[in-house]
């Protein structure tokens, strides 16, 4: 897996734009259902980044303050 999408606010990971980015990327995004609460949104895309081995991050809305947080706080150490 080297790519992940984080859906904004209100969304999931079945929504229209979901859709289209798995019949583009097909394997290599994996698109999940989180909480709405951030703190646990946040523990849950970690353990996501972590399992998957994902490399780079793809979001929308609240997704991409998300993935801003991420990126500086776990995928700056990823190769």
């Amino acid at each position: 897996m080297i790519l992940y999408n984080i859906h904004g606010f209100r969304s999931t990971e079945n929504s229209a734009k979901a859709v289209q980015l798995k019949t583009y990327y097909g394997e290599k995004i994996h698109i999940a259902k989180f909480s709405y609460v951030p703190v646990q949104a946040i523990r849950t895309l970690e353990q996501i980044i972590e399992e998957y081995e994902i490399h780079a991050l793809m979001a929308s809305s609240l997704g991409g303050f998300y993935a801003t947080y991420l990126s500086e706080n776990m995928l700056s150490s990823v190769h």
